[in-house]
Formats: structure tokens, sequence, C-alpha cells
């Protein structure tokens, strides 16, 4: 017997949820647990198993969103170790969002970085090993790193500037070398 493959699963369960709008991007946060982006509806969704739940929605009040784009997850920098902590780019708002997810159905905020730093942060990638956040900004041309040890939010972030002409797409291995 044959079994689908995961990535078929996932695009089953996509194609048959009715409120995902404008689909951005995606990231596994835990097993079985999927964050995606939604910049037409300007919220996000879990997708866990086939049973979908969705935070946010647009505005630009704390929780809410307006376009997130770039999502990313942790497990060990929360202060909880291994709770899935989830960063996600809110774009039209300029900042990130970083959210835990502690069981199917608990979704909640923990801090907001960058705002004040960014201007359209796009894609966003986490060094577990040096605790940065590492934060792609379209109009910056950009990549902002930010300290996650600054729990307030008021140290500015270490800018690489770079021969960038869209900063869309960020990655970063534990040796802390971005790609």
């Amino acid at each position: 017997m044959s079994h689908p493959s995961c990535s078929a699963l996932v695009d089953e369960a996509v194609a048959s949820y009715a409120g995902l709008l404008g689909p951005h991007q995606a990231v596994a946060i835990a097993d079985g647990v999927l964050l995606i982006s939604d910049q037409t509806a300007h919220c996000c969704h879990l997708l866990h198993g086939n049973s979908w739940q969705t935070f946010g929605g647009p505005g630009t009040r704390v929780g809410q969103f307006y376009y997130p784009c770039g999502v990313a997850a942790a497990h060990k920098v929360s202060g909880c170790d291994g709770v899935p902590t989830c960063f996600v780019c809110d774009y039209g708002n300029a900042r990130v969002q970083v959210f835990a997810v502690d069981a199917p159905g608990r979704v909640s905020l923990i801090r907001i970085v960058g705002q004040g730093f960014l201007d359209a942060p796009c894609s966003v990638a986490v060094c577990e090993t040096t605790r940065e956040l590492y934060v792609a900004d379209q109009g910056l041309r950009a990549i902002a790193v930010f300290r996650l040890d600054d729990t307030d939010g008021t140290l500015a972030p270490r800018m690489l500037h770079g021969p960038f002409r869209r900063c869309i797409g960020l990655a970063v291995d534990e040796e802390r070398r971005e790609l």
C-alpha cells in the first residue's frame, strides 16, 4: 500500500480550505503543524492535520497584520524551550510579530520586534545558536539583525547593507552565515 507524500497531504488540505485567500509563505512549526501567512486576508493560519485556526486580521494594532509575508519558527527562544515560537513579518506595519504556539488553539503574542527600525520587512530567519533574528527589509535594502535577548526591543539592530536590489528571501545556518 502506498502512502501519499507529506506535501501531497498539505496541498490537499490547503486546496480544501476556503479561508486561505492569498498564501505567501509557510513553515513547519511542529510535528504536523504548519504556519501560513496570508497577505490577502491579512492574517496567519495554523494547519493542524486537517484542522485550521486563523489568527490576526487586518489592522495596525498588536496582533493584527497588514500584508504578513515572511514566517519562521524556532523552539529555543521564547524562554520556554520546546514551545514553538513563530516570527511573522508584518510588511505594511513595518515590524515583526512574535507568537508562542503552545497547543492547538493557543496562540499568544510574545512581543513586537523592529518597530521604528524597519521599513518593509519581507523575510525572516532565526539562528537559535546565537539567539539572533535576521530580517530582510525590502524598503531598506538591508538585513537587520536583532538580538533576541533584547526583550524590550529598544536596542537598534545591526544592519547588513549589501548590493541588494530586492531583499526578499533569507536563510541562516547555525554557523551565523547569512545566506
